[in-house]
């Protein structure tokens, strides 16, 4: 070693000293000061006291409102003189203004500040400290460093990274929710059901969530980022990243991509699905977010898929969300909660004359949070809705809209309340226009639209009716009484309608009804005119080898009839009819154990007097299966079935959903799903 120092000290020329080399190098104080030797941001116990530990990830994420505990090793204990601070960012260009920058000085007792550390009990050379995070942090990516002052000199290292999410357990924070089970349901929960056919005729569907696995929190992530795209002002940026209320009125448009935004899904209700996927094809939101990332924008969406990955996105950044469903939902275009139809004196529907129309069914989001009503501060369910229908400041989205203020019939209130209350409360009139350009009202139905507006119950795979947090009861005096208000308030703040400069004739009220008691047929037919004295029943039989060509993919089918008397009244009526498969047969071998193999049989029964070829099985579920499982069938021969066995390997204990479709050329999809109860290995 005395050699060694003595070749380094010679190698030096002959007028440098070793004082000037003190000086300059500061030898003596660089042995001395401070050393970072690493950080552990504990991720294991952070993400279980935060309830993200069943995040796929191998990053710390943090609830805020809620303290993490973090350890800091260095070289030597601390000691007077020296110091360190805590610095945490995040976005683009961090400001501590914004809340997108917080320095945190080390201190030996929490203060006043909404962001702050402290310090615990040193272990030898390692430093315990508790952060305290404000319940209005931004949520999104944090990168996180370490300060040290020590010896007059300033050092900075990189600890890593963690993830910021929204807290519904803190009371503290716009989003809290009370009641565990309710938190369980509407944050933890990665599967859901929906409700799709007719108000008369529907059957549940289960969606995969899929909110915690691998990569979906990154891409939840960047649609933060896409979201400050309708941001005008760095201020208004770091409040959409902040204020959940902001945020999902943005979410609600960078999910669909009619505003030529990169949108994550596109719609299409034609029927014609070439270059992408049919709707029904999609089961789970984590493969419609990863092909977003890989490929861009995924063809194709309707409704329930929209609102299926709003949901998703909401949850996993901490969120209370959960989908609604809305049978003969009202598309109300021009905003006076009334849905017009037009028909020629032959009955003989004039679309062109108005934009108004009628869904079978409609899914939505509710979000849980605080907002202001009538000038008092509540918490409840808000809606929002990413499927395109119609513009909200001039941008495809939908919400944040005040449930509460729907069924009260308050529509002026922001956001979107007329649409929304339109959707479950309008009325319909029916309207024939005469050659010289007259109408005349046929009738009007008070009690037609939002006929059941439900939701998945809380911890049960069952349906919630909550059509009365909505509305009142049909026909009621407060039902009247908020339709009239909700009209009145629109008539003063939009003025005249376009149908209320038609000549309109007086009506000739009909001394008969006309409706669909019983429906065993399939598509449009003409039935000659019959003289009726007496209530008659007409029969339409439509065999499959007659409509199996015009047979949608969602299996609906739209009957029309008009009926006109002697003195010439007319009534017109319709009635979707939804044909209903066998859902596929899912059946566990044995009872399924954490990290133990068990084999599940799948049973296909083809339904049709025709053979099934190339039939595709997709087998997924969260906790249930690491990958999503396919395979191909050759031939499901004629009212016949047919049985796969697959393997599981549940990686999570709990209640578990798992979900099966199975498409073809004749069928576009056949559905199933079973709960699973994964005990403890």
């Amino acid at each position: 070693m005395a050699s060694v120092e003595v070749k380094l000290w010679n190698s030096l020329p002959q007028d440098v000293v070793m004082a000037d080399i003190l000086y300059k190098r500061g030898l003596d104080s660089f042995l001395e000061n401070l050393q970072f030797i690493s950080a552990d941001l504990q991720q294991q116990k952070n993400n279980l006291a935060h309830r993200t530990n069943d995040y796929e990830t191998k990053k710390p994420i943090f609830r805020r409102g809620q303290p993490a505990e973090i350890g800091i090793n260095f070289d030597r204990p601390m000691q007077a003189g020296d110091s360190i601070t805590i610095i945490m960012e995040t976005g683009s260009n961090p400001t501590v203004s914004r809340n997108t920058k917080a320095v945190m000085p080390v201190s030996s007792a929490r203060g006043a500040a909404p962001w702050s550390a402290v310090a615990g009990t040193p272990i030898n050379n390692s430093m315990p400290v508790t952060i305290y995070t404000p319940a209005n942090a931004v949520f999104g990516p944090y990168g996180v460093t370490l300060e040290i002052t020590s010896e007059g000199r300033t050092t900075t290292h990189d600890m890593g990274n963690i993830a910021m999410l929204c807290n519904p357990w803190s009371p503290d924070d716009l989003v809290y929710l009370e009641g565990e089970a309710e938190r369980k349901e509407y944050v933890l929960n990665q599967n859901t059901l929906y409700w799709a056919g007719t108000y008369d005729s529907n059957r549940e569907y289960a969606w995969n969530l899929a909110q915690f696995k691998e990569g979906i929190l990154d891409i939840c992530f960047t649609l933060v980022d896409k979201c400050s795209q309708y941001s005008s002002n760095a201020d208004e940026d770091a409040l959409i990243r902040s204020d959940p209320r902001e945020f999902v009125r943005h979410l609600s448009a960078v999910i669909n991509i009619n505003d030529n935004d990169g949108g994550v899904l596109h719609g299409n209700w034609t029927g014609d699905y070439s270059g992408g996927k049919s709707p029904s094809y999609w089961k789970g939101s984590d493969e419609i977010l990863n092909v977003y990332m890989k490929e861009g924008t995924v063809k194709y969406a309707q409704c329930w898929v929209f609102a299926a990955v709003c949901c998703s996105v909401c949850r996993c950044l901490g969120i209370p969300a959960r989908m609604i469903c809305n049978f003969l939902s009202a598309h109300d275009a021009n905003n006076d909660i009334t849905i017009d139809a037009y028909y020629t004196e032959k009955g003989i529907r004039i679309s062109s004359m108005t934009r108004d129309s009628v869904w079978n069914f409609h899914v939505w989001n509710e979000v849980w949070m605080v907002y202001v009503y009538k000038g008092v501060q509540k918490r409840g369910w808000m809606v929002i809705d990413a499927t395109p229908q119609e513009r909200s400041g001039g941008i495809f989205r939908l919400g944040p809209c005040i449930r509460e203020a729907v069924k009260n019939g308050d529509v002026d209130i922001d956001y979107d309340c007329p649409f929304v209350f339109g959707e479950v409360n309008a009325n319909r009139e029916f309207w024939t226009v005469y050659d010289d350009g007259s109408i005349s009202k046929l009738y009007t139905e008070t009690d037609s639209i939002g006929k059941l507006t439900c939701t998945k119950a809380i911890g049960a795979n069952k349906r919630e009716n909550i059509t009365g947090d909505y509305k009142h009861p049909e026909e009621s005096t407060e039902a009247i009484e908020v339709y009239n208000k909700a009209y009145k308030k629109l008539k003063d703040m939009n003025g005249p309608s376009v149908r209320d400069s038609l000549p309109e004739k007086p009506s000739v009220e009909p001394e008969f009804s006309c409706t669909f008691k019983k429906v065993e047929a399939n598509i449009g037919i003409h039935i000659p005119t019959h003289p009726l004295e007496r209530e008659k029943s007409i029969p339409c039989n439509i065999s499959y080898s007659q409509y199996k060509n015009n047979l949608t993919p969602d299996n609906m089918i739209l009957f029309g009839a008009v009926s006109e008397d002697n003195k010439g009244a007319k009534l017109k009526t319709d009635h979707v009819v939804t044909l209903m498969t066998p859902p596929l047969e899912i059946k566990l071998n044995d009872a399924a154990k954490l990290n133990q193999k068990t084999n599940v049989e799948i049973t296909i029964i083809n339904p049709l007097p025709e053979d099934i070829h190339d039939c595709v099985l997709r087998v997924n579920g969260s906790g249930l299966m690491k990958e999503d499982y396919s395979v191909n069938l050759p031939l499901v021969r004629k009212n016949d079935k047919a049985t796969v066995t697959i393997e599981i390997s549940p990686d999570k204990a709990g209640d578990m959903t798992l979900m099966a479709s199975c498409f073809s050329d004749v069928l576009d999809s056949l559905n199933g799903f079973k709960s699973v109860s994964v005990a403890p290995s």
